[in-house]
């Protein structure tokens, strides 16, 4: 009696450990939804869940058919997952959870997972993106602790046990190199941090780190795992002050060595002031994290070509337009990088960073066929392959049509 009473403390235990996280069906918003405790104590079991709710659309343009749930990386040793849906496919407004469960076996620290998912949208297909491109939020972290405290002052950390199929973790000839290739802004203020590719193909990942200059705070941004190509952008547009930012990276190999911090990239930040007399004056930050020549100032016209209207010195930080053109005005800040940045295997190297983009006058305009008029960039330009459209991230509802020439 005894022993199958036993048996049925144990059922019990285990049927309520393993159970499926429920759905929070007042949610109202598409996005993902942190816990308020994401703590792990070192030997006792625990479980952190995530609710989300699937948009409609991505990136405001390209309908969603439906997102599929693929892998989750990094995780501290001993933690698992698992979804509502045991085919981990959900479609617009669906609500979801994901739960990570288990007993944390990992050292102290902070652990930033990678959920990777697969996006299907009307005619196209992304593979293996993180989850934060799909929601725009922030990554997903979880602490593992040597108490029942749940504490902020703890190290970030690559979970130890995460190797590579097929690969021992030993004989790692790691040579850690450069990391960052540089930063670059963008249209909506954000930021994007390239990775350069490291001289080895044992390194796993790399951790983003955002220094505040004013203040000396160190934070955690992310993870970026592959060291080949990899990019990780960082959404600035409510609050965008990249003039106070610097950003560098930490490497870690398949062994479990981790780098020195890598670099220290600043991207320029530029402000616009249009005067009374209608001329416009360009001031800027320097960029930081290479050697180079010169500042190039660029200016679009009613959203026409863009046109280099400067090129200064690297020692000048400003720009006098004394009698610009009539309609709305476009202005932005690049320099040559003398790296061969490839963000994506299939597209050719990056070869220029830009500041982020400001505008004179509002690119909303009344028209009668179109309410809201967006800037589209077209790269590489000129091209013999693979071109990339880009539309932001607001623009409604575009025709694109493309002549042989």
């Amino acid at each position: 009696m005894k022993g199958l009473l036993l048996f049925f403390w144990l059922f019990i235990f285990v049927a309520t450990a393993s159970a499926q996280c429920v759905p929070d069906a007042s949610i109202v918003d598409a996005g993902l939804y942190s816990p308020a405790d994401n703590c792990f104590e070192q030997g006792v079991y625990n479980e952190v869940v995530w609710q989300f709710k699937i948009d409609t659309s991505y990136g405001s343009i390209l309908k969603v058919d439906s997102i599929v749930f693929d892998e989750v990386l990094f995780l501290p040793c001993g933690l698992s997952w698992e979804l509502d849906r045991t085919n981990g496919t959900y479609y617009p407004n669906d609500v979801g959870c994901l739960k990570v469960f288990g007993t944390s076996t990992s050292e102290e620290g902070m652990y930033t997972p990678v959920i990777l998912v697969d996006l299907h949208l009307d005619h196209f297909s992304f593979s293996d993106i993180g989850l934060h491109e799909v929601f725009d939020t922030a990554p997903i972290q979880l602490k593992v602790l040597d108490s029942a405290v749940c504490s902020d002052s703890i190290p970030f950390r690559w979970s130890s046990c995460m190797i590579p199929p097929n690969q021992n973790a030993t004989g790692c000839q790691t040579v850690f190199n450069s990391g960052v290739c540089f930063v670059s802004g963008g249209i909506t203020g954000s930021v994007a941090v390239i990775l350069m590719d490291m001289d080895t193909s044992d390194v796993i990942g790399y951790t983003v780190i955002r220094k505040n200059t004013a203040t000396g705070q160190y934070t955690t941004i992310g993870n970026v795992p592959s060291a080949a190509g990899g990019h990780y952008v960082e959404d600035h547009s409510a609050a965008p002050d990249i003039d106070k930012y610097t950003y560098s990276v930490i490497a870690t190999d398949r062994c479990g060595n981790v780098s020195d911090t890598l670099d220290a990239h600043s991207p320029i930040y530029l402000e616009v002031t249009e005067q009374s007399d209608g001329s416009i004056d360009l001031e800027w930050t320097g960029y930081k994290g290479f050697v180079l020549d010169s500042y190039y100032v660029y200016r679009r016209n009613d959203l026409g070509p863009r046109t280099k209207i400067a090129t200064l010195s690297n020692t000048t930080f400003s720009f006098s337009e004394s009698d610009p053109p009539n309609g709305d005005l476009i202005y932005y800040i690049g320099v040559d990088v003398p790296y061969n940045c490839a963000v994506v295997d299939a597209l050719p190297p990056i070869h220029e960073s830009y500041s982020n983009i400001v505008t004179t006058r509002s690119l909303i305009q009344s028209v009668d066929e179109m309410d809201e008029l967006q800037l589209v960039t077209v790269y590489p330009n000129p091209t013999v392959g693979d071109i990339v459209i880009d539309f932001g991230t607001w623009l409604p509802e575009a025709t694109i049509t493309v002549t042989d020439l």
